[in-house]
């Protein structure tokens, strides 16, 4: 899609039409929550897929056109200028939420250098210090001490340091990960062969990483500045493509939570909430080692890959619910006393939910009526490309979410997702997907 053809609406209308911009790598899940709840959404992603720009009142792709690739870039953001005069049009109007990564294939880096000049809307607190709090290193340290809680030897790399990646996403001989403060979904994440040094230097965007073993899982929780409530916890899944062996590939839950483990997240949460003032969802990417000892790795103030799955756990419930709703309301401080927390709660029953990322094995065209034709009623395909776009081996082609019952599988009635999903894999990468013809 272009960007937007007229002026959007004023700020003064917006207080009455709840208009909302979205931006991120992909906004689909949040776009369709947003819809939900009663907002007019602008999107801003990288994608355009089908049913994002069904959720969407307008839509702006960050392609190569938009970063001037080809044309006059411009110098300020990296933008060209019709897409930064679209960006300052939406930021006058609206507020603009980040709902996940930015970087990571060299396009869209300059995104959120780009939001942080602009000035804040007048609807909320400005977020962004806040989000800078919870991304700190230090603020790690702060709100795990003296917590069930570790934090992983980190070192920050020295600015122009010479760092080697280690060959084709393979284990380092250091067992160190290099990591970027700046991006997400695992895109900044890769092997490295050094060992870092104790000197540290303050500012820079990347940094070193003991790598932890055990299993990863995401906790997503609400804010209203003051308080913190837990909505669910999903485990994660992760493929290895090209030098990236920990991109994100989708989720599974929400999953029974103890009541111990409950409480040490909601303390976790209580403590970024006093330390940094974040409001709205943010998500506790955490693994449980052996031992069972916790590591927490990072926070991530925005919705996340698994929100979409919260949300779904919750609707079944309460029909209608709008995560993305709720979440503006807490940006705007309002009281979590009326939040369903009952309802995030999972019981013995409730289905589980699976969410896997397809990627491409091969370059490719995607034939929705081949893979929609081989779906349960259980299952649905998301975040869906043009039948016309080209899709190089590594890049997503869609979304799958399955709708699980444990017990079931237990009971033999019906095969673990994983199984199934791995077959529906095969099947949009092979005879679901045409290939690209050259």
């Amino acid at each position: 899609m272009q960007p937007p053809d007229k002026p959007i609406s004023s700020s003064a209308g917006l207080r009455t039409t709840r208009r909302l911009a979205l931006y991120g790598a992909s906004v689909r899940a949040a776009a369709q929550s947003a819809a939900l709840g009663g907002f007019a959404v602008t999107g801003i992603d990288r994608f355009g897929d089908l049913d994002t720009l069904d959720a969407c009142e307008q839509h702006l792709l960050l392609d190569k056109k938009a970063f001037g690739i080809g044309g006059n870039p411009c110098v300020s953001a990296g933008f060209a200028s019709s897409t930064e005069k679209a960006l300052q049009e939406i930021a006058e109007s609206m507020p603009m939420i980040p709902v996940g990564g930015l970087v990571g294939d060299g396009l869209v880096g300059d995104m959120a250098s780009f939001v942080a000049r602009l000035p804040a809307f007048g609807l909320w607190p400005d977020q962004r210090g806040a989000a800078d709090k919870v991304r700190s290193l230090d603020c790690l340290r702060r709100i795990t001490s003296g917590t069930s809680f570790q934090v992983p030897t980190t070192r920050r790399v020295e600015r122009n340091a010479d760092v080697t990646p280690s060959r084709e996403g393979l284990a380092g001989n250091s067992g160190w990960l290099q990591k970027s403060f700046r991006s997400s979904g695992g895109l900044g994440t890769c092997w490295t062969n050094d060992v870092p040094g104790k000197t540290t230097v303050a500012r820079s965007a990347q940094y070193l990483q003991r790598w932890v073993p055990g299993k990863l899982y995401g906790a997503t929780l609400i804010s209203n500045g003051i308080e913190a409530v837990l909505l669910g916890v999903c485990r994660s899944r992760f493929t290895r493509i090209g030098p990236f062996p920990f991109l994100y590939a989708g989720s599974l839950g929400p999953i029974e939570v103890g009541s111990t483990l409950r409480r040490q997240l909601e303390q976790i949460g209580s403590r970024v909430v006093a330390t940094s003032g974040v409001r709205g969802l943010f998500n506790l990417d955490f693994i449980v080692g052996p031992g069972s000892q916790l590591w927490l790795l990072e926070i991530n103030p925005r919705w996340s890959g698994s929100s979409e799955l919260i949300e779904r756990h919750i609707r079944r419930r309460r029909p209608g619910f709008s995560l993305m709703s709720i979440a503006v309301n807490c940006l705007s401080g309002s009281s979590l006393c009326d939040f369903p927390r009952k309802l995030a709660i999972r019981q013995e029953n409730d289905p589980i939910y699976y969410k896997r990322i397809v990627f491409a094995c091969r370059d490719l065209t995607f034939d929705y009526a081949a893979a929609a034709s081989q779906l349960r009623a259980n299952e649905s395909l998301h975040d869906l490309p043009p039948g016309d776009r080209p899709i190089r081996q590594g890049e997503p082609v869609c979304t799958l979410i399955t709708q699980w019952k444990p017990h079931e599988a237990c009971a033999g009635q019906e095969k673990s997702p994983m199984l199934r999903h791995r077959a529906l894999v095969r099947s949009i990468c092979g005879s679901g997907g045409k290939p690209e013809s050259t």
